[in-house]
């Protein structure tokens, strides 16, 4: 669906979001809300798109990664998944939706599941730990594909089975009509 410029979100709600632009107001409904973020109300454009690094928990199989040997700088190493996933979802997605919280434990003592999510996402992790020699093993964990979009608008986000845009009348609009 065709992106607005320069917008303010006015109205969240469970089911849509208001956007308040230039043309006037545009609300986006939408159904099977899957997850979200709400990070301001200014917007330089919105969007709704069927290809996005958010997407790719819900387009993917997913895999786990589990440790079976010790590694020789947890804390090095565990940086550099940080970042390999950082970089694997553009920084849209923190790595903690990612890696066990106790990742670094699991990297000191060497045994323990380290990773569970999209198998593109299990590559990164899996290259990583090839590079610094860490013996593990990649699982399937199911899941299967399901398929969303995503509205986009600056930081925020939410990540649905569909969306719907409604042209809602201005105030303006509404005075005209009540005066005829």
């Amino acid at each position: 669906m065709a992106a607005a410029l320069s917008s303010r979100i006015t109205r969240r709600q469970t089911t849509f979001w208001d956007f308040l632009g230039a043309d006037g107001v545009s609300r986006v409904h939408f159904r099977g809300k899957k997850a979200y973020r709400i990070a301001g109300d200014e917007v330089p454009s919105y969007e709704v798109v069927r290809q996005h690094p958010l997407l790719v928990d819900y387009l993917e199989l997913h895999t786990s990664i589990f440790v079976a040997g010790v590694a020789p700088d947890p804390s090095t190493i565990h940086g550099e998944l940080v970042e390999a996933l950082a970089v694997a979802t553009s920084r849209w997605n923190d790595a903690g939706s990612y890696l066990n919280d106790a990742s670094i434990t699991v990297l000191r003592d060497g045994y323990g599941m380290l990773f569970t999510g999209p198998e593109s996402l299990g590559k990164a992790v899996a290259t990583v730990l090839s590079r610094a020699a860490v013996a593990h093993t990649v699982l399937p964990a199911g899941g299967s594909p399901t398929p969303v979009q995503v509205l986009v608008a600056g930081e925020n986000w939410v990540v649905a089975e569909e969306f719907q845009i409604e042209e809602l009348p201005s105030d303006k609009s509404l005075e005209r009509t009540r005066e005829r």
